[in-house]
């Protein structure tokens, strides 16, 4: 789009993005050191909503991750495999973007949960 900034490459096949969210998943994953906000009825009903959206994010993710693995399409970096094919069965016919999806319902499960 003309006049949009453009985002960085940050490598060939985007490599340092790979990076970039391995930090913030550290830092998500360090949030959780961090005292709870509130305690009682509350803690307990935020703990196991955060439990249940945490494994549902970790089935989408896996989902996700299977589907394109079965087509040859999986990588780790953000640029597709050159002999990879666009997947649109499975979970993919439902969600574009499964495995975000599953990391960022994951990542709320956890902030619930901690």
């Amino acid at each position: 789009m003309p006049g949009m900034p453009r985002l960085p490459d940050l490598g060939p096949r985007g490599e340092g993005w790979v990076l970039v969210q391995g930090i913030l998943f550290v830092l998500v994953a360090a949030s959780g050191t961090l005292p709870p906000a509130w305690g009682g009825p509350a803690r307990i009903a935020t703990g196991a909503l955060g439990l249940v959206l945490i494994a549902c994010g970790a089935v989408l993710a896996v989902a996700g991750a299977r589907d394109l693995d079965r087509g040859g399409s999986f990588t780790a970096v953000p640029r597709p495999r050159a002999a990879g094919r666009l997947v649109d069965t499975g979970v993919y016919g439902l969600v574009r973007h499964p495995i975000y999806g599953g990391i960022v319902l994951a990542a709320v499960g956890w902030g619930l949960a901690c």
